[in-house]
C-alpha cells in the first residue's frame, strides 16, 4: 500500500457522503522516500507512522506503519518538495517533529527519524497492541482508530427494569487504503429481549450502525491532542415488534478529543443525534433532536493491558422518552499477537439507562 498526496477537501468529501471510496490513484512522478524510526535510546519503534508535508501547503503524505526495525518506507511527489512534520504512534499519539528539511528528490532517498524521548512499553506512553485504547459506549465516537481491519465479536447485555436485553454483536471497522486516517465501521446484533410480567418474549436483529470518521491531527498539525470527527447513521434494520429497531433512520454528528498523559490517556466526545419518528411494538413515537456526549480515561497497566472507565450521556430521542447516563468499567487484554479480549461492566444513573450493563468480546486486527 502506497499512501498519496491527498487534497483535504477530498476527505471531508468523503467523510461527510458515509460511503466506500475507491482508492485513490498513485500519483506519477513518484519516488520512494524511506528511513528508520528509534527512540532517544536507538531503540527501533514498530507500528509508528510518518507524516510528510508539502513545503508551503496544507498536502500531506502518510506512511504505512513501520516494521519491527523501524523501518519505513512511501511514496511522495518528485515537483513538491516534502519534509517530515510528525511521527504518530500506534495509538494515534502524534509527535511532532522539528525544524525537519525537505528530503532530495532522488530516486533513493532516505530520512531516519531519531526522536527526543523513550518510548516505554508499559508506564502509558504507547499501550503496543492495536485497539488498545477502544472504548466501549463510544466504539464509534473517539479518536481511535485502525490501522488496516478490526473485526469483533460480543456479547451485549442490559437489564432494564421491565426487560432484559441479550445481543450477539458483529462489527467490522477498515481504513481506507491510500486514506488511512479515514475509518469505516458497521455494527449490527442479533438476539432476544426477555420481558418481565404477562408480555411474551421476543427475538429478532437490531437496527444497523454504518459510521464513517476522519483524524484530523495529522491534518492540522493538532500537536498533543488527537481530534477527529465523524458521521453516524442508524438504518432501521431491526424488529420493532420485539423492540430492537426503531423502524426510523437515526443520524448523528460528532466531534472527539483524546489527550495522552504519561500514565493514562483522556478522551471525550460531543454531538448531536437526530432521530426520525418511528414505530415500536405498533405505537408510533416521535423522534427529537438529541445532545450526546461522554469522558473516558483509558490506563495501561502492562504492555499487553488496558484498563477503560467511562461514563457516557445522550439526550432524550423520542417524545416522552428519558435521558441515558451510563458507566462502565473494563480491560482491553491482548491474549494473542493479533486477538484482543474485551470485558467490561456498566452501571446506569438515571431511569432512562439500564440498571445493569455486560460487554463480552473478542477482537481481531490486522
Amino acid at each position: 500500500m502506497r499512501p498519496a498526496v491527498v487534497p483535504l477537501g477530498r476527505l471531508l468529501a468523503v467523510l461527510l457522503a458515509v460511503a466506500p471510496l475507491t482508492p485513490a490513484q498513485a500519483q506519477e512522478g513518484m519516488f520512494t522516500c524511506s528511513g528508520r524510526i528509534t527512540d532517544a535510546e536507538d531503540r527501533p519503534l514498530e507500528g509508528f507512522r510518518v507524516v510528510y508535508r508539502a513545503v508551503d501547503d496544507v498536502d500531506v503524505s502518510v506512511s504505512p506503519p513501520s516494521d519491527a526495525n523501524g523501518e519505513y518506507a512511501l511514496a511522495l511527489p518528485v515537483a513538491v518538495a516534502c519534509a517530515p512534520v510528525a511521527v504518530i504512534s500506534p495509538r494515534g499519539r502524534r509527535i511532532a517533529l522539528e525544524d525537519e528539511p525537505p528530503v532530495g528528490h532522488g530516486a533513493a532517498s532516505r530520512r531516519d527519524i531519531r526522536l527526543d524521548e523513550t518510548i516505554v512499553d508499559w508506564k502509558g506512553v504507547d499501550p503496543v497492541f492495536p485497539g488498545a485504547e477502544r472504548l466501549y459506549l463510544a466504539f464509534a465516537e473517539d479518536t481511535t482508530s485502525v490501522n488496516g481491519q478490526r473485526w469483533e465479536g460480543r456479547i451485549d447485555y442490559a437489564d432494564y427494569d421491565s426487560a432484559a436485553v441479550t445481543l450477539g454483536r458483529a462489527i467490522a471497522v477498515v481504513a481506507i487504503p491510500d486514506l488511512s486516517d479515514i475509518e469505516l465501521g458497521a455494527s449490527i446484533g442479533i438476539g432476544g429481549v426477555d420481558y418481565s410480567g404477562d408480555t411474551v418474549d421476543q427475538g429478532g436483529v437490531t437496527d444497523l450502525d454504518l459510521w464513517a470518521k476522519l483524524r484530523l491531527d495529522p491534518y492540522f498539525h493538532t500537536g498533543r491532542a488527537d481530534v477527529a470527527v465523524g458521521a453516524l447513521l442508524t438504518v432501521p434494520t431491526g424488529d420493532e415488534d420485539a423492540g430492537l429497531g426503531f423502524d426510523g433512520f437515526r443520524s448523528k454528528l460528532f466531534g472527539a478529543v483524546r489527550v495522552p498523559f504519561t500514565y493514562f490517556s483522556v478522551a471525550g466526545h460531543a454531538g448531536v443525534r437526530v432521530n426520525e419518528d418511528g414505530m415500536v411494538a405498533g405505537i408510533p413515537i416521535s423522534g427529537e433532536i438529541a445532545p450526546a456526549g461522554g469522558v473516558a480515561v483509558t490506563v495501561p497497566v502492562l504492555s499487553n493491558l488496558v484498563i477503560v472507565g467511562e461514563v457516557g450521556y445522550e439526550g432524550e430521542r423520542f417524545a416522552g422518552g428519558e435521558a441515558e447516563v451510563q458507566g462502565l468499567a473494563g480491560v482491553n487484554w491482548q491474549a494473542l499477537p493479533h486477538g484482543t479480549v474485551r470485558a467490561a461492566v456498566g452501571v446506569g444513573f438515571d431511569d432512562g439507562a439500564p440498571d445493569t450493563r455486560v460487554f463480552l468480546g473478542y477482537s481481531f486486527d490486522f
